[in-house]
């Protein structure tokens, strides 16, 4: 079963709207915000040789966002797919980059033929790599890194527990109960004392 994302994605490409459909597979990758996306030059995104942790090197692709180019103008570097790197980096050097009215307009018309209802807009996809993000363990401080937010409150609202959450919270209580051994009895509520 696809998720939302790869079903929107799926459909814009359907629509024959290819190049809007890799802009916004940037942004689910990386957490860009859209004007964050559509400002970049060529020379912004490059391909690294990372080591990972057995010691191979993997092919990293990286989007540079220079200080004054972000919304809270510091700088950063975000990961991501190396041949999503490359391919959005040839659109950008072929000048075929969409502007923001198509790509949201591409986008809405994904979302409309899915039949999702409520406000999905391209920003929910930040919403969606903060979540990614938090569920693969990635550090607090470094996904606020990641995606560019400077304050813990901002970077909290984007991170909304999900019906996948609370199936893990679930199953966790059982597996806990499930440890305790013979039922306990239940836990005696303490009354306090009124004020007079």
């Amino acid at each position: 079963q696809l998720g939302q994302d790869e079903v929107i994605l799926q459909l814009m490409r359907e629509a024959g709207h290819a190049v809007e459909a890799l802009c916004v597979e940037v942004i689910i990758h990386t957490g860009l915000r859209s004007g964050e996306l559509r400002m970049r030059k060529p020379e912004d995104i490059r391909i690294e040789q990372v080591r990972d942790e057995d010691g191979t090197l993997v092919p990293l692709g990286v989007i540079s966002l220079p200080q004054g180019q972000t919304k809270n103008n510091e700088c950063r570097d975000v990961g991501f797919d190396a041949d999503l790197a490359r391919n959005i980096k040839a659109v950008i050097a072929a000048g075929k980059m969409p502007t923001k009215d198509r790509l949201l307009d591409s986008f809405k018309l994904a979302v409309k033929r899915a039949g999702y209802t409520g406000n999905i807009v391209i920003h929910s996809l930040r919403n969606t790599r903060v979540k990614r993000l938090r569920k693969a363990g990635i550090k607090e401080d470094i996904r606020m890194k990641l995606v560019g937010h400077s304050g813990k409150e901002v970077h909290r609202g984007y991170d909304e527990v999900d019906l996948e959450d609370q199936l893990q919270v679930v199953k966790k209580v059982q597996e806990y109960a499930g440890k305790m051994g013979p039922p306990s009895a239940v836990v005696e509520f303490c009354k306090t004392k009124s004020v007079a």
